[in-house]
């Protein structure tokens, strides 16, 4: 009964990794196109490379080390994307108002620096055992990245539902994706890392690509070229008085920190 339950969890992970890595594949060719891979480079480069990765993922390692340095190898270039994507992500949302979005980008590669710092030094003086330490180091910066990449993408949710600012639809569709993206991948990577069980990290592994699988679809069917078009207008839509105070403060605060800058 165990065994065939094992085998259950197992199949249905492998048919989900076959899945994402499909929708991974669609929505690169879509982009490429469309030619929405321009405007949104990083996006594609990330999936694109993403997709590379669900390919080597079904390879069979001879030993788990083996296995380890493999992933290492794959998901450093990966995090080094993921924070590209989300300066992409304040780049375009603040394309109208380049000196905030000169800020902001230093800001977040600051904060992604100090990340990088303040997880290694943590690890270090909790004295993994050495055979460990590589997994360790490496999975605590992981989760330091994640952490990032969601508070920063939470950051710009709440700025954009303040402030009103033009946006394309496929930009907004770009943003509400990777929001749910990332803090999945947060919360379960958190969460796997915990869980002593192995059926407790399938299933863990389970919930990931099915969520996955969803951000996929809906980039799909949500970024369209006619989304290049099309805009929307986010914060105080409801009350055009105060839409138009904020519109105001916004140029004020760029106006100010262009001053600066000089």
């Amino acid at each position: 009964m165990v065994a065939s339950t094992v085998m259950t969890v197992d199949d249905t992970l492998r048919g989900l990794e076959y899945a994402n890595l499909a929708l991974c594949v669609i929505l690169v060719g879509r982009l490429l196109q469309t030619g929405l891979f321009r405007p949104y480079h990083f996006f594609f480069i990330y999936q694109a490379y993403d997709a590379l990765q669900s390919l080597f993922a079904f390879h069979q390692f001879k030993t788990e080390r083996a296995g380890l340095l493999a992933y290492i190898g794959f998901q450093i270039p990966k995090l080094i994307t993921s924070a590209l994507v989300v300066l992409e992500i304040y780049r375009l949302s603040l394309e109208r108002h380049p000196a905030i979005d000169k800020f902001s980008r230093k800001i977040v590669l600051y904060v992604f620096g100090a990340c990088v710092l303040v997880s290694m030094v943590g690890v270090y003086y909790t004295h993994p055992l050495p055979r460990e330490e590589l997994r360790v180091y490496f999975f605590a910066i992981l989760r330091s990245f994640d952490a990032a990449n969601l508070l920063f993408l939470a950051v710009m949710g709440a700025f954009l539902l303040w402030f009103p600012i033009r946006l394309r639809r496929n930009l907004v569709a770009y943003v509400l994706g990777y929001v749910v993206y990332f803090a999945s991948q947060a919360a379960l990577l958190t969460y796997g890392i915990l869980a002593h069980n192995v059926r407790q990290k399938q299933i863990n592994n389970i919930a990931f690509y099915a969520i996955t699988l969803v951000c996929l679809g809906f980039w799909i069917r949500s970024m369209q070229p006619e989304g290049e078009q099309k805009t929307t207008v986010t914060g105080h839509w409801w009350n055009p008085e105060e839409n138009q105070r904020l519109i105001e403060k916004l140029d004020e605060i760029n106006n100010t920190l262009e001053r600066m800058a000089k």
